[in-house]
């Protein structure tokens, strides 16, 4: 990355909704997850400075808890990282992370937020966009998620790496129709994480039942490695500027 002075901002603590605090009252699996995103999201705050003096190829997220490995051991076991090092191992020189995702993350802050900060930086190498489930899970109405997923496909960097919506609901079956019409014709691959074969659901699942855990992450890395074994994320140069 460019070794001028660290343009990012801190990243946003996410803050548990109101369900989940109140989940938390009754639930220790529910509480000792989401006791884990202020340590993880400052893990990434470091990792992204650390390797923001680097010369290497960076991956750029945009995404929410799971970009952030919430629910993994440690932040390293999340997807992010495991994607991360695949990269790395696989080009023979290290990977730089510009991972913007903030636990909570609906499509409005990946707009208004994360793309914002993305335009500051040099341009990765690789994007990899993971964000909208929120918009499902926690909203009562989907009715204007079409048109911000449509300016959010517009706003992304050419090859980007665009994940589905999980979830098997009616709705999340809808979004990831509309999300994959809004793809046609452009340069980005859409794929679905959430659906890779494998041990059953609850095994894959963190203690509050809902985020992944490690296995659940190993899963979800091998959905992007699978696309980026097919030659998807080559470094643009050998050195950044």
């Amino acid at each position: 990355m460019d070794q001028g002075a660290y343009p990012l901002k801190p990243l946003v603590v996410g803050q548990p909704g109101r369900l989940i605090s109140a989940m938390s009252r009754f639930s220790t699996g529910v509480r000792d997850v989401a006791d884990q995103i202020p340590a993880y999201t400052q893990w990434w705050d470091n990792e992204n400075r650390l390797s923001y003096t680097g010369d290497g190829p960076v991956l750029a997220v945009i995404g929410d808890s799971s970009a952030l490995g919430i629910g993994a051991s440690h932040p390293s076991k999340g997807y992010v990282q495991l994607v991360r090092q695949y990269l790395s191992d696989r080009d023979r020189r290290q990977w730089g992370i510009a991972n913007l995702a903030k636990s909570g993350a609906k499509v409005d802050d990946a707009l208004e937020r994360q793309l914002v900060e993305l335009g500051k930086l040099a341009q990765p190498d690789l994007v990899i966009c993971c964000v909208g489930s929120n918009d499902i899970f926690w909203s009562l109405s989907t009715f204007s998620l079409h048109h911000k997923l449509k300016g959010l496909v517009a706003e992304l960097p050419e090859k980007s790496l665009v994940a589905a919506l999980a979830g098997g609901s009616p709705r999340s079956r809808a979004s990831n129709r509309m999300l994959k019409q809004l793809l046609e014709g452009r340069s980005h691959t859409f794929l679905n994480p959430w659906a890779m074969p494998g041990p059953s659901g609850k095994s894959r699942l963190a203690e509050d039942k809902f985020h992944p855990n490690d296995l659940g992450y190993e899963l979800i890395a091998k959905a992007f490695t699978d696309v980026l074994a097919q030659g998807r994320g080559k470094p643009k140069s050998t050195t950044r500027t």
